[in-house]
């Protein structure tokens, strides 16, 4: 039998954390957001919603990238229990591609209140944002639940107001920095033109007074000598 082949019923361990995860993942609500937003004829017949909203809980809590959490998967019988199957399998359905379509299916303003909610479905205490994400702008307070699936629609609504305002206003940032790099190359090159032309008008002027200085020296000499040719014709 070949490893592909290989296959066991799973006798869940009450101590193993994914077992624990499991009993403790809200999936009614998940799978509501789920099936509102993800076409399930986009995706492999045999991918529930249970299994593809599990592997991505696995995915963003250890922080892994699509093939690496699929390997994990079918490596481990506890992360197949975790995706609801009662019978561990080394082949699974799963592609890496299958988490990118299902993430298309989504804004990136709803993406990222779903991810939350998806990460906060795993137990009661909220998950902590990363220090890049304390810096986003907050969706306004309402008396749902971020887990409520109706509050992804009103959450992604202010993302959205509040990212077309950041986009606003960072094209208007770049559109003045660009103005600004563009006023300094012309002064900086005005520079360099002044410049030249400074010691172009130095040189000029250097010659010049060469030139005069030259032609001073040579009508002075011209004189010195007809004063010279003059008093010998006196003597003579």
């Amino acid at each position: 039998m070949s490893t592909g082949d290989l296959s066991f019923p799973i006798h869940p361990d009450d101590n193993n954390r994914w077992v624990k995860l499991s009993r403790e993942m809200q999936w009614g609500e998940l799978e509501e957001i789920y099936k509102r937003k993800v076409d399930p004829r986009s995706l492999h017949p045999d991918n529930t919603c249970r299994a593809v909203l599990a592997a991505l809980v696995i995915k963003y809590r250890l922080a892994l990238g699509n093939g690496e959490t699929i390997r994990l998967i079918s490596e481990n019988p506890y992360m197949q229990y975790f995706l609801g199957n009662d019978n561990y399998a080394a082949a699974i359905n799963l592609r890496p591609h299958t988490l990118d379509r299902v993430k298309q299916n989504f804004t990136k303003e709803e993406w990222y209140v779903f991810k939350r909610v998806l990460l906060k479905g795993v137990s009661s205490q909220a998950i902590q944002p990363k220090a890049s994400e304390q810096e986003r702008p907050r969706p306004a307070e309402t008396d749902k639940s971020p887990a409520d699936p109706a509050a992804v629609t009103e959450h992604s609504s202010s993302h959205s107001h509040h990212h077309h305002h950041r986009h606003h206003h960072h094209r208007q940032k770049k559109r003045e920095e660009r103005k600004k790099k563009r006023v300094e190359r012309k002064l900086k090159k005005l520079g360099k033109n002044m410049y030249t032309y400074f010691l172009v008008f130095i040189f000029l002027g250097v010659l010049t007074a060469g030139i005069i200085i030259l032609m001073s020296q040579i009508d002075l000499k011209d004189k010195r000598l007809i004063e010279r040719e003059k008093k010998a014709g006196i003597r003579r």
